[in-house]
This record gives structure tokens, C-alpha cells and sequence, in this order.
């Protein structure tokens, strides 16, 4: 598919649809419109129109995906794809729906649509490059769907990332993923590698709110100096903390490993069913051959249904 020129593209941010200001082409090495091949669906080859081009970042980077991936993975892309299809079709793209993008990173977001889109693309080799990713991840609120492929590389940069600057933002994305035992693992080396005021490395981060939190909590943990098994505290205690970012004497997380569940024979646990991504360096068979404090009847079934939830609704269980 031929690079598309951007001069007079009708764009769509999700509210209205208007003439672009005449701009300057990309260079062709950050303009290439990537094919659907890239993208592999199985509803790419059963419909045509469920593809979108979408334009990200000032360059006016396209990227041709699958709407309906989109819309299903981040409900706020979905309002903003949805109300694009109103619009109708672009001639300019082909007669493909248009979407805009200008206040996003471009290689972000690539990665983003790669994960979505179960595609070998992603190469986030930096610190920077996953807190950036975590950043549109939580943007649009797809954070859920990114858990695993983020792990990943957690894992890679884990033990290579030494400066107090590479940790505090994997700091920074562990939070915004939502991955607690990372959070622990990274705010433990945070506090133990940084010398001085962490107000240099809260600069770093993008979103001014988190970056001042995270940099109480390290002041907090190295002045009062408490001992930590896994860390400066959980990430649930670092989220719903008021006065103190003191481990929390009824946390879960703190006071124990993950409650988890397991059903009769028949089908996998649940436990067995998690990644390593829960416990870093623990494997999926490491985790079924350990001993449970607590049972259910919950089953996980072994060819679940496709769509809707995996379990049944319980007043103590997941939904």
C-alpha cells in the first residue's frame, strides 16, 4: 500500500470533522501506512469495513487497524472510532474511516495497536519507551489488555536498568500498569540507588500528580527507614493512601501472598491460569504445584466460552 500524503487529509477527532492545515509530508521513514498483513484478524479476512486508518502525532503517522480490536480493548477509543464512522468514509484514505491522533507518541502507539493486535512489532528496548507505553495505555484505558506483553518486558529490563533515572520510570509504569509486584520490586531499588532530593526525578515524569506522590512515598520510605519485604509499600497502599504511605495492617498485599483460588479437579486453578506476571521469575506450573489457603468452587473451564465472564458471580470472588 502506497504511503498516503498528509497535505490535505480530512481528519476526525472523535467530535468533528474539518479540512487539516496544509503541513509539511513526513519523512518516508516515519510515514509508512502499515498494511493489514501487519495487523493479522481474523475479521480482516471475513469483512473489509471494519478497518480504520488512524493518524497519530504531528508527523501524521497512519496506521491502518482493525476497529472493532480497538473498540473492544479501550472503551474511550471506541467512542472516538464510533463517532469517526459517523463522519463516513475519507477519499482521500481510500474511502477508510479517518481518525486523528495528534497529542500521541507515534512509536507509543504503534506499540500499543501492536499488542492489540497480537503482532510481532512491539520492540520497547528503554525504560522511557515502556513508561511511554504505559502512559497511552492508561490514557485510554486499555491498561487490562497490555498486563502480559508489559511483563515481558518488566522481565527484560529488570536487571539491566541500573541508574536511578531507568528505575524510576519503570517505577512510574509499573504504577500506571497496575503491576503491583513490579511497583514493589522498582520502588525498593528506587529508594536504595537515588541519593539526594527525588525532586529531579520527579520532573521526569510526565503527569506532575504521580510524580509527586511517587516521590513523597521514597522520601517517606528512606527517612523513616522501614524495613520492607518486597519494597517501599504495595501498590494499594500507595494508591489509597491519606496520611501515611505506611504498609497498611490490613492489606492483603501486605500481609501475605495473593489470595488465590482453586477449584475441584476437572479443570485448571485460577492461580495456575495467571502468567508469571503475577509473581516475577515464578512459572505457571510453579505456581499450580503450590499449596492453596483458600478454596472455592470455582471452576475455570478448560475451553471457555468466547466473550462475557469466565466465573461465576460470588460475594468474595472475581466477576
Amino acid at each position: 500500500m502506497p504511503v498516503h500524503d498528509c497535505m490535505n487529509v480530512r481528519v476526525n477527532h472523535g467530535a468533528c470533522n474539518q479540512a487539516a492545515s496544509p503541513a509539511s509530508p513526513a519523512p518516508a521513514a516515519t510515514a509508512t501506512v502499515y498494511p493489514q498483513s501487519s495487523f493479522p484478524t481474523t475479521c480482516a479476512e471475513a469483512r473489509s469495513d471494519c478497518w480504520i486508518m488512524i493518524i497519530v502525532g504531528h508527523s501524521c503517522t497512519p496506521f491502518l487497524v482493525d476497529a472493532s480490536i480497538l473498540k473492544e480493548a479501550s472503551p474511550i477509543l471506541c467512542t472516538k472510532i464510533t463517532m469517526a464512522e459517523r463522519e463516513g468514509p475519507d477519499v482521500s484514505f481510500d474511502g477508510a474511516t479517518v481518525l486523528t491522533l495528534y497529542d500521541d507518541d507515534v512509536v507509543a502507539i504503534q506499540n500499543l495497536f501492536s499488542i492489540l493486535h497480537g503482532d510481532d512489532w512491539p520492540i520497547i528496548t528503554d525504560a522511557d519507551g515502556l513508561y511511554k507505553l504505559a502512559v497511552v495505555a492508561g490514557k485510554y484505558e486499555c491498561v487490562g489488555h497490555i498486563s502480559l506483553a508489559a511483563d515481558h518486558f518488566f522481565n527484560q529490563m529488570a536487571d539491566a536498568a541500573h541508574n536511578s533515572a531507568a528505575l524510576w520510570k519503570l517505577l512510574a509504569a509499573a504504577c500506571i500498569l497496575k503491576h503491583s509486584v513490579w511497583f514493589q520490586e522498582f520502588s525498593s531499588r528506587v529508594a536504595q540507588e537515588h541519593q539526594g532530593s527525588f525532586l529531579s526525578l520527579v520532573k521526569e515524569t510526565g503527569d506532575g500528580f504521580l510524580g509527586l506522590r511517587l516521590g513523597l512515598a521514597m522520601e517517606e520510605k528512606r527517612n523513616l527507614g522501614r524495613p520492607r519485604r518486597n519494597g517501599v509499600l504495595c501498590l494499594d497502599c500507595f494508591e489509597n493512601a491519606t496520611t501515611t504511605f505506611a504498609p497498611n495492617a490490613f492489606c492483603r498485599t501486605c500481609t501475605g501472598p495473593l489470595v488465590c483460588f482453586m477449584p475441584p479437579l476437572g479443570g485448571p486453578t485460577y492461580r495456575a491460569a495467571i502468567p508469571s506476571w503475577t509473581w516475577p521469575g515464578v512459572s505457571a506450573r510453579d505456581l499450580a504445584a503450590t499449596r492453596y489457603s483458600r478454596h472455592t468452587d470455582i471452576v475455570l473451564p478448560t475451553n471457555p466460552a468466547t466473550g462475557g465472564s469466565l466465573f461465576h458471580p460470588t460475594a468474595d470472588g472475581p466477576s
